[in-house]
């Protein structure tokens, strides 16, 4: 009777592990947003910035390439890149909160998912900002390129610390 209950409970496990791992696949990256939102906000030390509606900080990478006119943006940030940076992803068009502008939202589309640009330039997160008004990453150099908060404006905010 013992092993009956045994492979029983053996057979569920395997499911679930099973189950587990096709969701994980099937899930999207932490940072894809239904429905993202940008605001500005105020860091004591760089002035105004853009930020999520969590009040996380939104860098640009001056590896990519700004989209401009008719010409999308490039992401440079790649492999191990995105994992101390990931993009700021949505699943709808991008919205504009308090203190950003609109007409500077777009989108590119980047490993399957719309990273959304400000000013044409893709935005990120970094994962060492662990609260919000973090700016851990303003003007670290890594993966080719400097990471930059960026102003309401669309411009990026180039004081160092």
């Amino acid at each position: 009777m013992r092993d009956k209950h045994f492979a029983s409970a053996s057979a569920a496990a395997l499911l679930g592990l099973t189950a587990a791992a096709s969701a994980q696949e099937a899930a999207p990256p932490f940072n894809v947003q239904e429905n993202a939102v940008i605001a500005a906000a105020v860091h004591e030390e760089f002035g105004p910035y853009l930020v999520d509606d969590a009040g996380r900080s939104l860098y640009m990478f001056t590896a990519d390439t700004q989209g401009e006119g008719t010409a999308d943006a490039e992401v440079a940030c790649v492999d191990l890149c995105l994992e101390d940076w990931p993009p700021f992803h949505s699943e709808a068009e991008p919205r504009a909160a308090e203190g950003a502008d609109v007409s500077l939202l777009g989108t590119v589309q980047h490993e399957d998912h719309p990273v959304v640009t400000y000013n044409g330039w893709p935005l990120y997160f970094f994962v060492e900002d662990k609260v919000e008004g973090h700016a851990m990453g303003q003007g670290v150099e890594n993966f080719g390129g400097t990471w930059f908060l960026v102003a309401p404006d669309g411009t990026p905010i180039t004081e160092q610390r």
